[in-house]
């Protein structure tokens, strides 16, 4: 059994680029929101070079994603962060999911918040 205040299991891990420029994380979380957001993480910390983050989340920019399953919804939030990192870059450090829900149609809607300074690049 596993205690449900207990977030040790919750993480994510980055490869290092390669020479082909392809670069390789795995997210766990323990719920779907908990997946998704630090599945999102690990694409912010990729895109986003950790010494250029400023850590001043006083800011936030909206995400959000629809998908017939979890893997379509990570796809569509990971896409809308693509967005919001070509315009903000480096003045962004977080990304926050705050819900997935299930669509009357069987799929899934997700929203959060990628957080920083929000200069824009």
């Amino acid at each position: 059994m596993t205690n449900p205040d207990d977030n040790r299991h919750e993480r994510f891990t980055t490869t290092p680029w390669d020479q082909h420029g392809i670069a390789a994380f795995e997210a766990t979380g323990t719920n779907a929101r908990s997946a998704l957001e630090l599945g999102l993480r690990a694409v912010l910390t990729l895109a986003v070079a950790p010494e250029s983050a400023t850590g001043d989340g006083a800011r936030s920019a909206p995400i959000h994603g629809e998908g017939n399953d979890l893997a379509e919804l990570f796809v569509d939030m990971a896409e809308d962060l693509f967005g919001q990192i070509e315009h903000f870059s480096s003045g962004l450090d977080d990304v926050v999911v705050d819900g997935v829900l299930r669509t009357e149609n069987g799929g899934y809607s997700g929203w959060g918040y990628a957080s920083g300074t929000l200069k824009v690049a």
